[in-house]
């Protein structure tokens, strides 16, 4: 009876290695399934992004309108329920459109932050922002800040009349 006992027990642990390798292969396939839905996910969260950055400066924009030309607007930031969550100054140039001042990466991330009421980040992520001028800050109509994170992801915010660009 110890014979049948001892050769069972091989075949038992044969099995449970087989149960293990299914269960770790079934575990690596599911976190390759979502990391690979990573990115676009990424892409989604940050076109959402954009579109509240456009929103923000139109609002800004109808408000410096409304308001008659000034060189600061305040911008009411609200939640989903339409609670107001904050106000923030934004500074605007002479179209009425939020510009970066100063006119240098440091002035990009001040206007994110005056626009989306909202640190440089998104999911955990460093938002990068830039700034560019094609030829130097006379060239108005080129200047922009660019937003972008490290997957590739970025859009850009135009001066001049307030378009927003998102690229992938």
């Amino acid at each position: 009876m110890k014979k049948a006992t001892k050769q069972q027990s091989p075949l038992k642990v044969a099995l449970y290695l087989v149960f293990i390798g299914l269960f770790a292969g079934t575990l690596v396939a599911i976190i390759a399934m979502l990391d690979a839905n990573k990115p676009s996910m990424i892409t989604y969260d940050f076109s959402k992004y954009a579109t509240t950055f456009e929103r923000n400066v139109f609002t800004v924009n109808s408000t410096w309108r409304a308001q008659g030309a000034t060189n600061i607007v305040i911008l009411v930031h609200y939640d989903m329920q339409s609670r107001e969550t904050g106000r923030t100054p934004v500074k605007v140039n002479h179209r009425g459109w939020p510009s970066a001042m100063p006119a240098d990466d440091s002035g990009c991330e001040r206007l994110w932050r005056a626009v989306m009421m909202e640190p440089l980040m998104l999911d955990g992520m460093k938002v990068y922002s830039e700034y560019f001028s094609t030829r130097g800050d006379s060239d108005e109509k080129r200047a922009r800040c660019r937003f972008r994170v490290a997957s590739g992801e970025s859009f850009s915010y135009f001066f001049h009349n307030g378009r927003v660009e998102f690229s992938e």
